[in-house]
């Protein structure tokens, strides 16, 4: 009787220490739920907010050490305007838009982001950093505007 008793508790305790455990969500890590980043002062979740810019599309590859010490060639790709500002868009092909047939183009690119003011180097002017999560929308810069008049010519 004693046996079973003690069968019985110490069955309860696995119980009740593993049920939590097991109900966690799996997969989320903290930060990442929402979409949302972690702002680095650890408070509330950085907001993504609409960003449209203009500039040409380049290609920027690095190595990298991978977990097992092998080099890793990383490609990533920016968007330089025409004041030489460099705006991060997402790594690898930025979701569902190829962005290796927009290389060396001049696009105007849609999407959500962040934007950050950093001061100037040596005291100089204060300027933006700004980065693209999510592309919603590439197209080249002249072919929309090239269309455009041209529809209005037929129509006069």
């Amino acid at each position: 009787m004693k046996k079973l008793a003690t069968c019985v508790a110490v069955l309860a305790l696995l119980v009740v220490w593993t049920v939590p455990t097991l109900a966690a969500p799996k997969g989320k890590k903290e930060g990442k739920a929402g979409g949302g980043k972690k702002a680095e002062d650890g408070g509330a979740k950085v907001s993504l907010t609409e960003i449209v810019v203009t500039g040409q599309i380049q290609k920027k590859e690095s190595t990298r050490k991978g977990k097992e010490g092998e080099e890793k060639t990383v490609t990533r790709y920016v968007l330089v305007d025409a004041d030489g500002n460099s705006v991060a868009l997402p790594a690898g092909k930025g979701g569902d838009i190829d962005l290796a047939k927009y290389e060396g183009k001049t696009v105007t690119v849609t999407g959500m982001g962040t934007e950050k003011a950093l001061p100037g180097k040596d005291g100089g002017e204060e300027r933006k950093q700004v980065a693209i999560r999510k592309i919603t929308d590439i197209a080249e810069a002249g072919a929309a505007e090239d269309d455009e008049p041209a529809e209005e010519e037929d129509m006069e």
